[in-house]
């Protein structure tokens, strides 16, 4: 309970940080994140090989952060580069916590809910074009990539959907409106890096970023 108090605090200051513009405040309490919920789960539940790939999830995500950050501090060539390592380093932790899914269903004999009805891919994947559709005019030689990560941000949602009924209600629902606040949160920043920037836009993606992954922490389960 003291972690999630600290960790909801460092929020708070990142987000007033973000506000107005302090950017060391900001840094720092961002940084600070990651290592928090780090902090958070191996308290709950220990470092152990059924969990390490939400650990490596969240170390990826710690990676990401520090990339992004680093952005600031550079010239535009080298920013391209800083933010191409942040992608990257999402996407792994996207992948991890695909398998991290996955591995939630793997060897009950019952078919998942995704596979049972395959239709249920259908809005994510309208969601998926509509989106791409809209950013694309404005993604230059990123486009690929972020192609690439928009597939793999769906595909981690529709793993976190597809544990229904192999964990307890309590899990499913934290970790499946974490996956939505991290879709939502991605979605927000791709528009405020390639269509229209704004403090507004800025706060609401680390907000739904914080809140996702606290919510994929809290819905892990021995």
């Amino acid at each position: 309970m003291h972690l999630i108090l600290i960790y909801g605090v460092n929020l708070c200051l990142n987000l007033f940080s973000l506000w107005y513009s302090f950017y060391y405040l900001n840094s720092i309490t961002k940084v600070l994140m990651m290592p928090l919920l780090m902090m958070l789960l191996w308290k709950k539940m220990g470092f152990t090989v059924k969990h390490r790939f939400i650990f490596y999830a969240l170390f990826f995500s710690w990676m990401g952060d520090i990339f992004l950050l680093l952005q600031r501090y550079y010239s535009p060539s080298e920013s391209r580069l800083f933010f191409s390592l942040g992608l990257f380093s999402f996407l792994v932790a996207h992948l991890a916590y695909i398998v991290c899914f996955l591995k939630d269903i793997s060897g009950k004999n019952k078919v998942s809910l995704v596979v049972e009805n395959p239709y249920l891919v259908l809005p994510f994947l309208a969601f998926l074009i509509v989106c791409l559709g809209y950013l694309s005019p404005n993604l230059g030689e990123m486009k690929l990539p972020i192609y690439i990560y928009a597939v793999c941000i769906i595909a981690m949602l529709l793993a976190a959907i597809n544990r229904f009924n192999f964990v307890t209600q309590k899990s499913f629902y934290l970790i499946c409106s974490g996956a939505i606040l991290f879709v939502l949160s991605d979605t927000a920043l791709a528009i405020n890096l390639f269509i229209h920037q704004s403090v507004i836009l800025s706060v609401f993606v680390m907000l739904t970023y914080a809140l996702a992954q606290l919510f994929i922490v809290l819905g892990r389960e021995n």
